[in-house]
């Protein structure tokens, strides 16, 4: 008995088509599309996953892949278990990507010259001519610090790009011989190709190891590395255990450190950072909905990126397909170098949710902790600590075992916030801000480093407030402060409408450009019609666009997102001279 989906690419609003689910064999298949960028080449990878099978049970298939644009097909055989139930297609189809100058946008184009490529024919990443098909589909490209990939159709796209996916079941076992077919059809060739640009070493580990006179623990042991990058495995406590010693003794950092593999950007390996992940129920919590749920992961962080390079990203693996990544970097403030923590929840995050994390280190001046709590959602979906600690607290030997504790619980509604009359913003912190009779704890470098007014305010000798513990503000309320303080540490905001004007004028007055971006994207953003962008777009100079009207969105889509994804390189040099001015004019 055989299962035949047939389904396409895109939708007809222009994005990817959502995942496909179907039963067959007793089993569930789910059929999943996500871009992605390999050596710099946009494309679009497929996932096949199998769920419901047993421990100790084998299931092969026979998958045939057809591509009804082009009449081409392709078959491959799978060998499915509990912990290697993914198969994953990368580069089902690929694009090319451009930059539009005038808009200040890079776009790609899809699908340029691989899109389930006959086994005769090369498989290669460049078209041989910029555009091989009748028909393209343009969207807005943006590859992402997380890995992610961000996408916005330029217009209404072609959606004809049909294919099908025929699941053929061989048989269940329950153990493999010989006889059992390869996991991958093409040997170790296409897995060999997607790694290698971050494990040069990979090509002649592949001759020791895969086909040379090694033992059968090593074999699978680098079998299973590459699957885990490639298609995407995940595997149980010991298992991680096994592959992180492996990846060390063949200098495979990028590995250990869930560094992206693939791409600049590419996904994070799912097998190599999900160690020692305990979930614990834990009591209702008022005003909450559901259970708290609590995870617990301990990572060893051999090596923590300079400024400006690949964090290294860990990933907590949640219920309802979402996650919780952890990445580690090094920043400066003020000529100090501190290691900076971040976490971003990402997945299907259906409703809003209170979530808490706890990070641990210990370091050489003993146990460092930082703990912090906050309310997320699907755009307000980070916790950061800029400033964990200083560089120099760090093992140089490169042994950094950090303990992290994160409790996820939704709830319908968050107003602790307005409640509290002593606030903590992520530590250290050696300053409080004292306005409407309430505190906000801060940390005066970090402050400093972003906002103008506070450099001088707290560094500046001439300023009596310089060198106090506690500095009282007037000129804003308590609210609108710790909403701005939200964003500059976490760099994500859900701001509130009532709020716009009065963050946006201290930001501007302040020169805050962290938080002046993130208010521009979000008062590009709302649909609420109180909201007047003219007004605001002339008195702070800002790159606003109107939306447009509904009859009109179809024809012209690819307009309502013109603004750029930055500030204007001369904005803030344009805002400080015409302060300048105004001054001298009074």
């Amino acid at each position: 008995m055989k299962a035949t989906v047939v389904t396409n690419l895109f939708t007809k609003t222009g994005h990817l088509k959502s995942p496909v689910t179907v039963e067959h064999g007793g089993y569930t298949w789910t059929i999943s599309l996500e871009y992605s960028e390999v050596r710099n080449i946009p494309a679009i990878d497929l996932m096949l996953q199998c769920d419901g099978i047993q421990n100790g049970k084998y299931v092969a298939m026979r998958i045939e892949f057809l591509n009804f644009t082009k009449s081409t097909h392709q078959t491959f055989y799978f060998v499915f278990e509990p912990h290697r139930n993914r198969f994953c297609y990368r580069r089902i189809c690929t694009g090319v990507r451009h930059v539009n100058y005038q808009k200040g946008k890079t776009v790609a184009s899809f699908p340029i010259n691989r899109f389930m490529c006959p086994p005769s024919e090369d498989t290669v990443y460049e078209a041989p001519s910029p555009q091989s098909w009748i028909f393209h589909n343009l969207v807005n490209w943006n590859v992402l610090n997380d890995g992610r990939v961000e996408t916005t159709p330029c217009k209404i796209l072609y959606d004809k790009f049909q294919y099908g996916i025929v699941l053929d079941k061989a048989f269940d076992t329950d153990t493999l011989d010989e006889k059992t077919p390869s996991y991958w059809p093409h040997s170790y060739d296409e897995m060999i190709e997607f790694v290698e640009p971050f494990w040069p070493d990979m090509g002649s580990t592949a001759i020791e190891y895969l086909w040379g006179e090694s033992t059968e623990y090593n074999k699978q042991t680098c079998f299973d590395m590459l699957g885990a990058c490639y298609h995407k495995w995940r595997f149980d406590d010991k298992k991680l255990l096994e592959l992180n010693e492996f990846a060390y003794n063949l200098k495979f950092f990028q590995f250990m450190d869930g560094i992206g593999i693939g791409g600049e950007f590419e996904k994070i390996c799912s097998a190599s950072t999900s160690a020692d992940i305990i979930k614990t129920p834990r009591a209702l919590k008022k005003s909450c909905e559901s259970l708290c749920t609590s995870y617990h992961a301990e990572w060893n962080v051999r090596r923590i990126p300079e400024s400006g390079d690949l964090p290294s990203i860990f990933k907590i693996f949640m219920d309802h397909n979402m996650q919780w990544n952890m990445s580690f970097f090094y920043s400066t403030f003020r000529n100090q170098t501190f290691l900076s923590i971040g976490g971003v929840l990402v997945g299907e995050i259906k409703r809003s949710c209170v979530c808490s994390m706890e990070v641990s280190l210990d370091s050489k001046q003993g146990k460092i902790t930082r703990m912090f709590r906050r309310f997320l959602n699907k755009t307000q979906n980070t916790i950061c600590f800029p400033m964990f600690c200083k560089k120099e607290k760090l093992n140089s030997e490169g042994k950094n075992i950090f303990h992290v504790n994160f409790e996820f619980q939704e709830v319908d509604g968050w107003n602790d916030e307005n409640n509290l009359d002593d606030v903590k913003m992520p530590e250290p912190n050696d300053v409080v801000l004292k306005l409407q009779g309430k505190r906000i704890a801060v940390n005066e470098v970090f402050l400093a480093h972003h906002v103008q007014f506070f450099s001088g305010l707290l560094f500046n000798e001439n300023f009596h407030q310089h060198d106090k513990s506690e500095v009282e503000i007037h000129s804003i309320g308590f609210k609108e402060m710790l909403a701005l303080l939200d964003a500059l540490y976490h760099r994500t905001k859900l701001f509130d409408v009532s709020e716009y004007y009065h963050i946006l004028q201290k930001s501007d007055e302040w020169i805050c450009e962290k938080v002046r971006y993130l208010m521009e994207k979000a008062i590009n953003n709302t649909n609420c019609q109180s909201v007047n962008k003219q007004k605001l777009r002339e008195k702070f100079k800002m790159n606003l666009v109107e939306k447009l009207p509904e009859e009109n969105k179809i024809e012209k889509r690819g307009i309502a997102n013109e603004a750029s994804d930055e500030p204007s390189p001369g904005a803030k040099k344009e805002r400080v001279e015409e302060k300048k001015r105004m001054k001298k004019n009074l």
